[in-house]
């Protein structure tokens, strides 16, 4: 299809009052002040030029990022740097971890290699559903064929520390396995949100990014798509829109347009949520904003109950369909 075609469409219209970021990624070398237009270094830009992001310096806020995500690609120590970086997270996590043979080691604590060595980065959390879940939720094992990750990333020393169970928040999806692709900062005190990225970029580098020649390029594998949500840009918005609670039938004429002049906006703030919603509070506007897992959730290192799903791992344990997970393939157990 000609690419004019959808250019001469999209110029029908206007974009102006979007308060939202497309964060896309665009396969092939972006060089220099082009960077900054795609993919991790987009996501960096706008994430760290945040006012929020700046007042978390001093004194740092109780938050971490989370990210829920169906594939992950191969974390190197610098593809993570790159990574919390990108996401406002200013610690990093030892580069003396080593992976576990096994979550369900019997060794304790103190002879454990794995437990000795491993200090998570509490900033951090990747959200990954369990072998349990897997094994009970509607599809069963079928629902591995989306989850890829294998035992060689998911243990890797740099994701193991920081991997926690998927738990749904919402108790009618609990058995739905999640093929979403989110990332929040969250205060874990109030549960406010400080940005939110939905999008279609798993935790890779072919989806968001490589940097390379001492980050002056960036070479990006993959088409992506996602939209940040930031709520210091959508001050202005809620303040010139009719007030959600007003019942008036002339609220269109009832605005609540408090930044006149040299009066300044109206702040906006998001709260995890299950569902969605507006309202207009005496000191600011609140946005529920929807949040796919329960919080808080369990780290994988210190549940040892749990294991991570590993789609190259053999499961002979019968899922709620009767099959079994063997050699990357579902099948039923032969008598």
């Amino acid at each position: 299809m000609d690419p004019k075609l959808h250019t001469n469409f999209l110029n029908k219209y206007s974009f102006a009052k979007v308060a939202v970021i497309l964060i896309t990624s665009i396969p092939g070398l972006h060089r220099n002040k082009a960077m900054s237009d795609v993919g991790i270094a987009k996501a960096r830009k706008w994430i760290q030029t945040s006012p929020i992001h700046q007042e978390r310096s001093n004194p740092p806020s109780r938050s971490a990022v989370y990210a829920l995500f169906s594939s992950i690609g191969k974390i190197t120590s610098e593809v993570r740097k790159d990574f919390e970086d990108a996401f406002g997270i200013a610690r990093f996590p030892s580069n003396e971890l080593k992976p576990p043979c096994s979550l369900r080691s019997s060794a304790p604590d103190s002879e454990n290699p794995h437990a000795r060595s491993a200090v998570p980065n509490d900033e951090l959390k990747l959200i990954w559903p369990s072998v349990s879940f897997v094994k009970d939720c509607i599809d069963g094992y079928f629902a591995g064929y989306e989850l890829c990750g294998d035992r060689q990333r998911l243990y890797a020393p740099n994701v193991i520390p920081n991997l926690y169970e998927y738990l749904s928040r919402d108790e009618a999806k609990k058995r739905i396995p999640p093929h979403i692709k989110c990332y929040y900062r969250i205060n874990s005190d109030d549960q406010s949100i400080h940005w939110a990225l939905l999008t279609s970029a798993n935790l890779s580098k072919s989806s968001w990014g490589t940097l390379q020649k001492n980050k002056t390029q960036l070479f990006i594998a993959n088409y992506e798509v996602g939209v940040l949500f930031c709520p210091w840009l959508l001050e202005e918005v809620y303040d010139n829109r009719p007030s959600p609670n007003s019942d008036s039938p002339d609220s269109e004429k009832n605005t609540t347009q408090l930044h006149r002049g040299n009066q300044p906006p109206t702040p906006v703030r998001f709260f995890s949520s299950k569902v969605t919603g507006l309202e207009r509070l005496h000191t600011h506007w609140r946005v529920n904003f929807p949040v796919a897992f329960k919080e808080p959730i369990n780290s994988f290192l210190k549940n040892r109950a749990q294991q991570p799903w590993c789609d190259d791992q053999d499961f002979y344990e019968q899922d709620r369909n009767g099959m079994i997970f063997v050699n990357r393939t579902v099948k039923k157990r032969e008598n």
